[in-house]
């Protein structure tokens, strides 16, 4: 019987389907378990490995001298990530952050980073070959190109100041792994807190409304995952309620 009945009056057609979905679930409830156990013994082990212990755990100067803690953490980071060595600080506001970090105590002025990731190419098709990327790609960069040179782009109106050609060689590329990156756009459609389009004034276009992911003035320059469901739940689901409320009312 679902542990639902216990604090909810639910009528038995509903209960049966809770049952039923528990039991779809369980194969996927069993992988992720396994992870989390592979994980937190990989995670023991490390601890084991470097002798970790309580004094570690207590607060420091923050000068890093004689601070065996913050030393027996890195070497925990090393082993669970398979690295060399870590560094590992709380000041790390973002992973762009801490790749600054890391290139700015690699390299020195007037020195030049040959390939950030990956293997340098010398034409934008070798990119595009070693990418699994269809051949007619190039005809999208070709045309992006042309937009830039141009200073207008006439097919997405992207603003003149962020249009950058691509440039003479050697170019780079990398696969995001099917990952979605952005589950935003940076920029967007500028909006008024009735969710209503405005023109490069800022004055409302009537009629025109815009929720989801295409709402501007919402993220600046990067998409934050500090909050789960931060775009979700304001732009598409509040903002969404609101606008639709605003719309019986008015229009």
């Amino acid at each position: 019987m679902s542990m639902l009945n216990q604090f909810f009056d639910y009528k038995p057609e509903v209960l049966a389907l809770d049952e039923k979905a528990l039991a779809l679930c369980q194969p996927y409830f069993k992988q992720m378990e396994d992870i989390r156990d592979y994980n937190q013994l990989k995670m023991l082990k490390a601890f084991a490995d470097t002798q970790m212990s309580s004094t570690d755990m207590l607060g420091t100067t923050g000068y890093g001298l004689w601070d065996s803690g913050r030393a027996k953490l890195e070497q925990i980071f090393a082993e669970v990530m398979g690295a060399e060595d870590a560094l590992v600080r709380s000041q790390f506001q973002s992973g762009t952050h801490t790749l600054a970090v890391a290139l700015f105590g690699l390299l020195r002025a007037g020195d030049t980073l040959l390939a950030a990731t990956g293997r340098p190419y010398d034409t934008l098709e070798g990119v595009i070959e070693q990418l699994g990327l269809p051949t007619e790609t190039i005809d999208t960069v070709n045309r992006y190109n042309e937009l830039c040179l141009a200073g207008d782009d006439v097919d997405f109106h992207k603003d003149p100041s962020c249009l950058h050609p691509f440039g003479e060689g050697p170019y780079y590329g990398q696969s995001s792994g099917g990952m979605l990156i952005f589950l935003t756009v940076l920029g967007g459609l500028a909006t008024d807190p009735q969710m209503r389009v405005c023109d490069k004034n800022d004055v409302p276009i009537p009629g025109l409304y815009n929720v989801g992911t295409m709402v501007g003035d919402m993220f600046a320059t990067n998409y934050t995952f500090m909050v789960e469901g931060a775009n979700y739940g304001a732009n598409c689901i509040t903002f969404g309620y609101l606008t639709g409320k605003h719309i019986a009312a008015n229009e």
